[in-house]
């Protein structure tokens, strides 16, 4: 993904990146969210407790993501 065309709004395939992409192994997680302090998956895959899948900041840009083989 193009990220200074997606935090200039330029970029209009972010879809393709950001959400909720099944592979093989499992399913991938990401979101935008700059001002979070912390973003917890919740779902059926970890019975629906909010600890059990904590996403990972990755820096400088806002973005969290989580890999969940169950899911």
């Amino acid at each position: 993904m193009d990220f200074y065309g997606f935090y200039t709004g330029k970029e209009f395939e972010a879809y393709r990146f950001l959400g909720a992409h099944a592979c093989e192994r499992g399913t991938v997680f990401r979101t935008f969210a700059p001002n979070a302090q912390r973003i917890s998956l919740i779902g059926e895959f970890n019975g629906w407790q909010e600890n059990a899948c904590p996403m990972r900041r990755r820096e400088p840009l806002g973005m969290y993501d989580a890999f969940v083989p169950e899911a």
